[in-house]
């Protein structure tokens, strides 16, 4: 069975992410979701599967008092954001695997998951794993590819907007630096066809995080063009 391979293709995937429009206006809508809940200034926070670190710097920036954990299992990726993110000083880099992470129960006021439950091959495990680690009413902002990727049609959108900005050559410069990233999105559409990245409607979403004890705070299935289920939830304490 062959999976999108994303190791050591860490720069073409930010530069792929910064030509994307729909990517930009995720990444500033979870800016702007997380400065809105009621999380301490100096509390913990854990992104989880942080890949290049875009959205760990977003929740520095929200919160620069804050003890920020960035989990990603692909040690390219996180040297990578160590790079990006050296200068600050409140973030701690762990290499460790999203369904079993070693942090103590009730240890974090915010989890963030980005475009990751559909690779970890067990999601249950994983969403028990994020209930356990928040404290008691902490907060889980997910967002989580639903719908098909069509990425013939996501491409053409982002070398015409590329155009529109960059102009011709930059463009064709950064088409040749994305290729691998481009071809892994083609195999990731496939295995979406497949079944082994599971597709889902908002409602099924929802529904999952709810069978984990997740209260929904807030829910929507307009971002990333629409193929995202973006949602907002608290940890429901169990009697």
């Amino acid at each position: 069975m062959r999976t999108v391979e994303l190791s050591k293709l860490a720069k073409g995937y930010d530069l792929l992410c910064q030509l994307n429009k729909d990517y930009r206006e995720l990444l500033k809508f979870f800016s702007d979701t997380i400065s809105c809940l009621n999380i301490p200034q100096n509390g913990n926070i854990l992104d989880m599967a942080s890949g290049t670190g875009n959205f760990t710097l977003e929740i520095i920036k929200k919160f620069p008092s804050a003890k920020v954990y960035s989990l990603e299992y692909n040690i390219d990726f996180l040297l990578y954001q160590y790079k990006k993110i050296q200068k600050c000083d409140n973030f701690i880099l762990v290499n460790g695997d999203a369904q079993n992470t070693n942090f103590f129960n009730n240890t974090f006021d915010l989890v963030s998951l980005i475009h990751a439950l559909n690779y970890i091959p067990d999601q249950s495990r994983t969403l028990r794993n994020i209930y356990n680690i928040l404290r008691p009413n902490g907060y889980f902002v997910i967002a989580d590819i639903g719908r098909y990727l069509n990425v013939k049609a996501k491409a053409k959108e982002l070398i015409l907007d590329s155009l529109k900005q960059n102009g011709f050559i930059k463009t064709m410069v950064y088409l040749w630096k994305v290729r691998k990233n481009a071809k892994e999105n083609r195999i990731f559409a496939k295995n979406q066809l497949k079944g082994i990245y599971p597709m889902h409607t908002l409602s099924e979403f929802s529904f999952l995080l709810q069978n984990h004890s997740f209260k929904i705070e807030f829910q929507s299935d307009k971002y990333y063009g629409g193929l995202d289920d973006f949602i907002v939830a608290k940890k429901l304490v169990r009697e």
